[in-house]
Formats: structure tokens, C-alpha cells, sequence
């Protein structure tokens, strides 16, 4: 990742810990030792990156991360991705959800929708770009 690299830092995705065959939620569905062992060979506080990351920091111990937020910017544009998650009025009314249990217990018809859900109740809850040190445009 460009923001990593910039910092030289060390970088792990966490779609790069998931274990295949779980349905459990995405944070249960991660190898969090090998993550953990991974990390703890870092001189750094490494770059995390992923949905839930706060939970995920939380949950390895990791003291004070440095939270970098990135912002997918549609070239040509002043279109984020992101800009639903911006609008609190605008999330409230497309995701009654408030945890990733409800999100699990709803009916969706396809991965990606629940994917969109975990998303959207992740921004709710931490309101990540609100908390971040760092925010990083990239242009998809």
C-alpha cells in the first residue's frame, strides 16, 4: 500500500488472514496468531488494513495504532467512495443494523450485500475517518 511505503512502514491486509472456509463473522474468520506473530516481528507499529480495523487493534493489543484512513477517490471526480459513510443521516436510514450479529441475521441474498453491511455498520460504530491520523486520496 502507497500510504506503507510512504511511511516505511510494514503492511498487512487483513483479507490476507482470513480463514477460507468460516462463515463466522469477519473478524472471527481471521488468524489472528498468525497475524499477531507476523506483526510482533515488526520494529514499527505496522500500517493494518482492512474492515474492523479498530476492533482488530483492540483485539491484538495494540496499543495507540496508528489509524490511517483512505478515501477512494473516483478520478475525474469529487466522487468518493466513502461519501455515504460521510453522511450520518444518509447511513442511519440505509443501515438499521447496529452490530455485525444483526448483519449476520438479516436475509441477504449475496456476500457482497452482507460485505457492504459489515462496511456500513463498521462506519457507523467507530466512525473511522472521524478518528484517523492520516487520510489517504487514492484514486481508483
Amino acid at each position: 500500500m502507497a500510504v506503507a511505503k510512504s511511511l516505511s512502514r510494514d503492511f498487512f491486509d487483513f483479507d490476507n488472514y482470513v480463514i477460507k472456509d468460516s462463515l463466522a463473522p469477519y473478524i472471527e474468520r481471521l488468524d489472528l496468531e498468525r497475524l499477531q506473530f507476523d506483526i510482533s516481528k515488526c520494529q514499527q507499529t505496522p500500517i493494518l488494513s482492512g474492515i474492523c480495523a479498530f476492533d482488530v487493534a483492540k483485539e491484538l493489543q495494540i496499543a495507540n495504532p496508528c489509524v490511517v484512513y483512505v478515501v477512494n477517490v473516483i478520478p475525474g471526480t469529487e466522487r468518493y467512495r466513502n461519501q455515504e459513510f460521510c453522511n450520518n443521516q444518509l447511513l442511519l436510514e440505509i443501515t438499521p443494523e447496529n452490530s455485525y450479529q444483526e448483519v449476520l441475521n438479516n436475509n441477504y441474498k449475496y456476500a457482497q450485500e452482507v460485505i457492504d453491511q459489515f462496511v456500513r455498520v463498521y462506519h457507523k460504530s467507530h466512525e473511522p475517518i472521524n478518528k484517523s491520523h492520516i487520510t489517504f486520496f487514492n484514486e481508483i
